[in-house]
């Protein structure tokens, strides 16, 4: 048993601006709440098969995450993994052009011993709103480059 949090969200951009956001590790940053920094282990653009680090800071305490890359379709789908000894984590960003916007979906599963104790807990909701922020920062980030 684990946790799947599903959200999504219409944005008035065209999927090549979102996706500059989300290829564009530099970026998250500037929309992600709580990320400190985001950025491929080797330098280079993210590809299917990255390692990236990636360092939160949602309240008082930071951590670091090296999730791999397991899915890069340009403008379409972004895929990422975190694996240890109690939690395996997948956050998948999916795109999809609508006339005039674009349809961006979130999902993210959680998987272990960890996740198992979270929904007896009913820890869901938190994880649904983490989600929502970032997707909410996301989609004023992708506006913000269209309309300014």
């Amino acid at each position: 048993m684990g946790i799947d949090v599903d959200i999504s969200t219409q944005i008035r951009a065209d999927p090549e601006v979102i996706w500059g956001l989300l290829e564009d590790t530099s970026t998250w940053s500037t929309w992600w709440r709580g990320c400190i920094t985001a950025q491929t282990m080797d330098g280079q653009p993210a590809r299917e098969g990255s390692r990236l680090e990636v360092v939160l800071q949602p309240k008082l305490q930071k951590f670091t995450f090296r999730p791999m890359v397991d899915l890069l379709t340009k403008n379409r789908t972004f895929s990422l993994t975190q694996r240890s000894l109690t939690l395996q984590t997948t956050t998948v960003w999916y795109l999809a052009e609508k006339p005039d916007r674009t349809l961006v979906n979130v999902q993210t599963v959680f998987n272990g011993l960890l996740p198992f104790a979270m929904s007896i807990l009913q820890q869901r909701g938190t994880v649904q709103m983490s989600l929502k922020a970032n997707l909410q920062g996301l989609r004023r980030a992708a506006e913000r480059k269209v309309f300014d």
